[in-house]
């Protein structure tokens, strides 16, 4: 099951609900709870984990019109290697998608992008 929207996204709903119908966090939390389909904002928590993503098919299928994705780690990780195979996945499922870095030329960019093709 998907979420609607991440979950802090689903938390600033539940404060703006509080304030509209003067109601308690908890009482707004378990509201947009049960429109997510859950019982309870405690259970929708306790699953949350089932909604990180495992695949880069999953990561893409998270991401919602106008996110950014910033992808950090320690050096030799693999991030540029990711960022390009996320960039190529999503160019074949004709979504709009920009790369940015300050590590390759346009040039480079290429090479690297015809070799994980």
């Amino acid at each position: 099951m998907k979420l609607s929207a991440p979950i802090h996204v689903l938390k600033r709903k539940a404060k703006e609900l509080k304030q509209s119908r003067q109601i308690t966090l908890i009482e707004a939390l378990d509201h947009i709870a049960r429109a997510e389909g859950f019982a309870s904002w405690s259970l929708l928590q306790s699953r949350k984990n089932a909604f990180t993503p495992r695949t880069k098919n999953d990561v893409l299928n998270d991401l919602f019109p106008g996110d950014l994705m910033l992808i950090g780690g320690r050096p030799g990780l693999g991030k540029t290697i990711l960022a390009l195979q996320l960039l190529l996945q999503a160019i074949k499922e004709d979504r709009l998608c920009f790369f940015f870095s300050f590590d390759y030329t346009e040039k480079e960019l290429v090479k690297k992008l015809s070799q994980l093709d």
